[in-house]
């Protein structure tokens, strides 16, 4: 079954599962080249290996269909939906990546010299996000503990993502005071 026929199916039966099976071997192996290039291109290699990547977009497509169906008529606008999808993944991962990574940075250095044991500097950057007041605190846990990128994290609270970045890095600074020894920013 060409991707066009099972894109048509798709449109009237939502479940058809060879048509979901064509789809997925149809994209996976162009996605796989599409995804393999940009981390090569950027050299930023993700976490996760380029297929994991390509099968959650193939995975949020699938689960997605019902609100995005009108808007996919052909192979070709499935194909652009998932490299999209694909792409803003990576960027997503390299966000989070990068925001975490003063704070981490941070408590870690600083406690580079309280042991050579990774758990114990764990602890301890656990001690001070716990240390930290109200939403910040809360935040900071929410961000180690759920593992979610900032603009995850945006959109679950429902605020904009430069609000939240911005909320976000005041809660870095307040961390960095509180293990500096300064009283924590308001």
């Amino acid at each position: 079954m060409t991707p066009d026929k099972a894109i048509a199916r798709l449109q009237k039966k939502p479940n058809d599962p060879e048509a979901w099976e064509s789809i997925y071997k149809h994209m996976q192996s162009r996605l796989n080249a599409y995804v393999t290039s940009l981390v090569c291109t950027f050299s930023s290699g993700p976490k996760e290996p380029p297929r994991d990547v390509v099968h959650d977009a193939l995975s949020g497509f699938w689960s997605r269909w019902p609100e995005i169906k009108k808007t996919i008529p052909d192979e070709a606008a499935a194909y652009a939906y998932l490299k999209t999808s694909c792409r803003n993944s990576l960027i997503d991962k390299y966000r989070h990546d990068r925001s975490a990574q003063p704070l981490l940075d941070f408590l870690s250095l600083k406690f580079n010299q309280t042991s050579e044991d990774s758990i114990v500097r764990s602890l301890l950057v656990r001690e001070v996000i716990a240390a930290i007041p109200g939403d910040c605190g809360a935040l900071l846990r929410s961000y180690v503990n759920d593992g979610l990128s900032l603009a995850q994290m945006a959109d679950r609270e429902g605020a904009s993502p430069s609000a939240f970045y911005s909320r976000w890095y005041r809660c870095l600074e307040k961390a960095q005071d509180l293990v500096q020894t300064k009283k924590p920013r308001g």
